[in-house]
Parts: C-alpha cells; sequence; structure tokens
C-alpha cells in the first residue's frame, strides 16, 4: 500500500513486476514476494496500522522465518518495527557472517559485533546445540542500545545427542 511507502501496485501489475524480477533472480523475487505478499499485506489486512515505528509487533519465527523477519526489520521499505523478535534455530547471524545480509548492514568483521538498526526493539534466540541452522546470535549483533540479544539454549530430553535437530516441534 502507498501509505506503507510501497508503489500502489494492483495485483496483476505486481505478478509482471515479480516475474520479470523473477527472470533476472528467482532469490530476489521470493524475497520480495515473501515480505510484500506474506508480511506486509497480511499485517495491513489484519493489523492495519501496526508494525509501524509508533506501533511495532512482537514476531515469533522458526528457521527461514527468523532470516525474513530480520530482513524486513533491517532493511525492508518500510521497515517492520518489531518490539520484541523471537526466533527458534535462526539463520540471520550465519547469513550475515557468510556475506549475505541486508544491504544496510556492514560487513561482518570476526570478534565484531554489528549494531542493528532500533527497529528491533529485543530479541530472544532459542536454539538447539546440535542444529545445524540455530545459530547464536549475541556474538554476531547488538541490539541498537548496545545491548546483546539473549540467546536460550533448549533442551528436549529426548536423544539430545543426535543430530539433525531443526524440526519447530523440538522448540515448541
Amino acid at each position: 500500500p502507498e501509505e506503507y511507502g510501497g508503489l500502489a501496485l494492483d495485483p496483476v501489475y505486481y505478478g509482471l513486476l515479480t516475474e520479470e524480477i523473477g527472470k533476472a533472480c528467482s532469490s530476489t523475487r521470493a524475497l520480495l514476494t515473501v515480505h510484500t505478499s506474506m508480511v506486509w499485506e497480511t499485517l495491513v489486512r489484519e493489523a492495519p496500522g501496526f508494525g509501524i515505528a509508533g506501533a511495532p509487533v512482537s514476531v515469533i519465527t522458526h528457521s527461514l522465518g527468523g532470516s525474513v523477519a530480520f530482513d524486513i526489520a533491517v532493511d525492508g521499505h518500510p521497515r517492520l518495527h518489531v518490539d520484541q523478535l523471537i526466533t527458534c534455530a535462526c539463520t540471520a547471524p550465519y547469513f550475515h557472517v557468510i556475506g549475505c545480509s541486508p544491504l544496510s548492514l556492514p560487513h561482518h568483521v570476526p570478534g565484531e559485533a554489528v549494531t542493528l538498526p532500533p527497529s528491533i526493539g529485543a530479541w530472544t534466540n532459542f536454539y538447539l546445540p546440535l542444529d545445524p541452522w540455530g545459530y547464536l546470535t549475541a556474538p554476531v549483533f547488538r541490539l541498537a542500545d548496545g545491548s546483546e540479544p539473549v540467546d536460550i539454549e533448549v533442551h528436549t530430553g529426548d536423544r539430545e545427542d543426535r543430530i539433525m535437530r531443526h524440526g519447530a516441534a523440538h522448540y515448541w
């Protein structure tokens, strides 16, 4: 929607636009459609006026959902404003370390944490030690107020010695 900084495209024009972008880069098309169609359009429809600076939302995610929420909060147009980001098996730190995070963030420097914009108020990240897609956030990021995101190790009690414990059921 135009009131949120969008282009006010009708659905047909939007489809044509994303199709053209996809011809050049399918990953960019997927990211664009997830950001726009799944997040902002849902917020505008179900909670109009929320997700902006004066009315942040709380977000709970698993796996790549955490990276989508992170990307929109850090580099979205407009940015998604989140008062509490709760991630389980978050991939955002990994993507930042390998150089695939939002363009507005400085490149990763080993041993240095990157300060995030104030669009993320607080961040709690749950991880399983043997989850190959669950990464620690505190070594990589700092919130705008200088504090660390909170990383909480999860124990399932069910064969914790096995790798590949990534499913959402292991976090709930």
